[in-house]
């Protein structure tokens, strides 16, 4: 997979710099960092991950022909990194994953500096035999803040050549000052991390490669991070639907880089995909939703769902409790049904974009 990124460096007020890689987007800001001409260290403004290298390639190259009227040399652009953001929210549209947002993790840092603890839902890890114990709240966007006194494993335990970059992030925390060794050779936060991915939090405190997903629990449960968000993208809309009849309104979801296109439509309670609508070949959400999974399954079983090259065709209307939960189906993978889907006439989605959370919000106001 390729990360297209776009880089701002306080050294250099007004400029940023627009690339692509295939390694961490952490391995790429130290890399470009560490040269003896760069005064301070890069920071990331946005970054998201595309696919492969050629559609990297390709969007990359879009937005550099799109500011060339504010090219200042060969790799730095006078604008404000929220203008070439805006176009790599495009990609994120279609099917791109965010990989950093530095805005979300600076507003985060200004609230803690604050005293505001932002997140109401806290999570736990704990090992049996007291090698770690930690918490850690959830801050939006699947991100998680590994909160002050928690216990990560004393030393990395996980393979070296499987995965570097988690033992490397557990050096620089502890270069930082955020990770600090006791007496016993424990690791102790001496303050809350920065926002992390909950596999990359998990990583940290267990010192080895990890599914953060399924190892981060509700405080106080077995109810895993991964059961908890399903449960958040789901019950919201399902409660709407149930008490408001809303009749038949078309929707369109799309996936351009995988070739997937869906429709639906709002039959009161019920939001039900349409015959012929197109779903991902694979499904790529690992153990995640795993309901969502079993229903791809049941209905490729009972040939709803066939298979068709290296996608899924709905050969006739399926009925879902949610838009999430439709979306998971088509997805293969856990997303937000409120966003992804889009209102749409004709079969195309309607100009300017309006999201089914949109259009489902402005039902109720209206009401």
């Amino acid at each position: 997979m390729a990360i297209v990124y776009i880089l701002t460096n306080e050294s250099m007020p007004g400029l940023v710099t627009i690339g692509h890689t295939t390694q961490s987007i952490e391995k790429r800001v130290r890399d470009l960092s560490q040269p003896d001409g760069v005064p301070s260290p890069f920071r990331c403004h946005y970054a998201v991950e595309v696919g492969g290298r050629e559609t990297a390639e390709h969007i990359e190259r879009m937005l550099r022909e799109g500011l060339a009227d504010r090219r200042e040399n060969k790799e730095f652009f006078r604008v404000s990194p929220d203008i070439p953001k805006a176009f790599l929210r495009i990609a994120e549209k279609m099917g791109g994953v965010v990989v950093l947002d530095g805005q979300r993790g600076e507003k985060e840092k200004s609230l803690r500096t604050a005293g505001i603890r932002t997140g109401t839902q806290l999570f736990e890890m704990v090992s049996e035999c007291g090698d770690y114990a930690a918490t850690a709240r959830h801050v939006g966007r699947r991100l998680l803040v590994i909160e002050e006194g928690s216990k990560a494993i004393g030393k990395w335990v996980g393979k070296e050549r499987r995965d570097p970059t988690g033992k490397e992030r557990r050096q620089n925390l502890e270069k930082a000052g955020v990770l600090v060794r006791d007496e016993n050779g424990d690791l102790l936060f001496d303050r809350d991390s920065e926002p992390l991915k909950p596999s990359a939090a998990a990583e940290i405190i267990r010192g080895q490669s990890s599914n953060g997903r399924t190892e981060w629990c509700v405080k106080g449960s077995n109810k895993t991070y991964a059961d908890w968000e399903g449960e958040q993208s789901g019950a919201e809309e399902a409660t709407e639907n149930v008490r408001t009849a809303t009749g038949q309104q078309e929707f369109v979801m799309e996936m351009p880089m995988v070739g997937v296109k869906a429709w639906a439509v709002q039959e009161g309670s019920l939001f039900v995909v349409k015959a012929g609508s197109t779903a991902h070949g694979e499904w790529t959400g690992g153990k995640y939703v795993p309901n969502a999974k079993t229903r791809r399954k049941e209905l490729e079983q009972k040939g709803a769902l066939v298979r068709v090259g290296g996608k899924l065709r709905f050969a006739e209307d399926c009925s879902f409790s949610s838009t999430s939960f439709a979306g998971a189906v088509i997805a293969g993978r856990t997303v937000n049904g409120r966003v992804e889907w889009c209102v749409a006439k004709d079969g195309k989605k309607i100009w300017p974009e309006k999201t089914y959370g949109e259009w489902r919000k402005e039902r109720l106001v209206g009401r």
